[in-house]
């Protein structure tokens, strides 16, 4: 497996998807009211700990896959018990919480449209990460755009505009995805060793039942600001700050390959090259989307325009949590205690795939109380003061987890980020973000026709990239090795297919 090359795949196909996934929001953040919209985020978080029974093996069939192990038919076997499990969670919690927020009961019921295929998509998706973490990537896009098409054909044109119908859609996307992971995985079906992987995975469950637990605190977040201010206006004005946030993340698939390589066998040579490889393209996304950020939301709905600094927070929380999560995939990936049998519940809970949950359990707590907290102290200032008031508890988290998981990846492996060698990245981008301001200036503000927004943003996107790329061909020789390495691997490619003659 190429790390680079699934890097780059994975890349690739979460560009796309979170562009079309964008293109999603835009159609239904257009046609939904604002209360709507942050109903739509509410529904999402409770899928998300309906979701939890799911997520307690889904880890330990990754790393099986990953190892070539026969899990497929086992996995699918175990999450038909595990999806019965997330159902009664959703039920209750939309029964208890509904009159609370505003929302009727069969609204939120009919959220169960997208649980099932989503609890079913995220098996196939641990099975395929493992063995086959590049298709991974284009599941998503797969996902993305038959979501997106599910929900013009609903919304659009037969004029079915009410939630129900862009849940249906998420729930036809969903299922287009699992079908399609689990054919990219079928090497993983064999014989029904159940006995074999049912005792493995349950003890695994125990540790990750703590881990998600923990977890849960973070995805709370949207019920307690729905709670809190008696709605989901202020939730929507903050999801729609996340859709910044989330051009960040995209850039975090550039390091797809790491995990599966370093459990077959990598080291710190792969981690340096992955993390140069994902920094390349994530800080000039993070600060591109910091000066587009009133364009971006702009494209969602011109409404939300106003919540550009709530925006540009959430920006530089996702690209912080880029840096976490190569530093935890340094952690995990290098970590073998149950390579070659089936250990304990105390090795689990000793071991460093545990360090999560011991940090989830003591920044999870704080970031709902720093989040209560700011939330009460704003509730005079306005939605968009409120929003960035988010924005800002979530940023202050994530910069305290990072700077946890910095410490054990050195610990654990001797990995240390050397800051003079990612410097070009950061400095290439300040001329990036000064040509794209300027620019900006000139051109004015955001119109309010999504053509002409998205017009602007194209060419302002555009001649910040090229800004960026010049300069760094010029300060960085690792880049420009890696723009000989790409020409290398197209001739290659081009090549063996017929597209270009071959030398003699």
């Amino acid at each position: 497996m190429k790390l680079r090359l699934t890097g780059a795949v994975a890349f690739s196909a979460a560009l796309y998807a979170q562009l079309v996934g964008i293109l999603f929001s835009v159609l239904i953040a257009r046609k939904l009211s604002t209360t709507d919209f942050g109903l739509w985020a509410y529904v999402g978080a409770l899928i998300s700990y309906s979701l939890t029974p799911v997520g307690l093996v889904g880890g330990w069939i990754s790393r099986d896959a990953a190892r070539g192990e026969k899990v497929m038919y086992p996995s699918l076997m175990v999450s038909s018990f595990l999806v019965a499990s997330g159902l009664t969670i959703y039920i209750a919690a939309s029964t208890l919480t509904h009159s609370q927020i505003g929302a009727g009961l069969t609204m939120l019921l009919a959220g169960l449209l997208i649980l099932v295929p989503n609890a079913l998509a995220n098996i196939a998706t641990a099975i395929a990460s493992g063995y086959t973490p590049h298709h991974v990537g284009l599941g998503s896009m797969l996902f993305e755009t038959v979501k997106l098409v599910s929900a013009f054909t609903f919304v659009v044109l037969l004029g079915l505009s009410s939630l129900p119908f862009v849940f249906l859609a998420v729930g036809i996307g969903h299922a287009s995805s699992m079908l399609f992971l689990l054919y990219a995985a079928k090497g993983t079906a064999g014989r029904l060793d159940l006995k074999k992987y049912l005792r493995k995975w349950l003890r695994g469950s125990i540790v990750n039942a703590v881990m998600i637990a923990s977890g849960l605190l973070f995805t709370a977040d949207v019920i307690l600001i729905s709670l809190l201010t008696g709605g989901t206006v202020v939730t929507a004005y903050w999801q729609a700050a996340t859709v910044v946030g989330l051009l960040v993340n995209a850039s975090s698939y550039l390091a797809a390959g790491l995990y599966p390589r370093l459990l077959s066998g990598g080291g710190l040579g792969d981690a340096d090259k992955s993390l140069h490889f994902t920094l390349t393209l994530a800080v000039p996304i993070l600060f591109g989307s910091i000066a587009l950020s009133d364009y971006i939301l702009s494209i969602v709905n011109p409404v939300y325009s106003v919540a550009w600094m709530a925006a540009s927070l959430m920006a530089l929380t996702y690209f912080i949590g880029i840096i976490m999560g190569m530093y935890n995939t340094l952690i995990i990936g290098t970590e073998q205690f149950d390579l070659d049998r089936v250990p304990a519940v105390k090795e689990y809970l000793k071991s460093r795939l545990a360090l999560g949950v011991y940090v989830n359990a003591y920044t999870g707590p704080l970031y709902l109380s720093l989040l209560a907290v700011m939330l009460l102290l704003s509730r005079d200032a306005g939605i968009n003061m409120q929003a960035t008031s988010i924005s800002a508890a979530k940023l202050a988290i994530a910069l305290i987890q990072t700077a946890i998981y910095r410490r054990y990846a050195k610990t654990f492996t001797g990995f240390k980020m050397n800051l003079r060698e990612v410097a070009p990245y950061f400095v290439s981008s300040l001329p990036m973000t000064l040509v794209v301001l300027v620019l900006k200036h000139l051109i004015g503000q955001p119109p309010q026709q999504l053509i002409l927004v998205l017009r602007g943003a194209a060419v302002l996107s555009g001649a910040g990239a090229l800004t960026y790329f010049a300069v760094l061909y010029c300060l960085s020789g690792k880049f420009r090795l890696l723009v000989r390495e790409a020409i290398q691997t197209v001739r290659v490619y081009t090549t063996r297919f017929g597209l270009l003659p071959r030398h003699r």
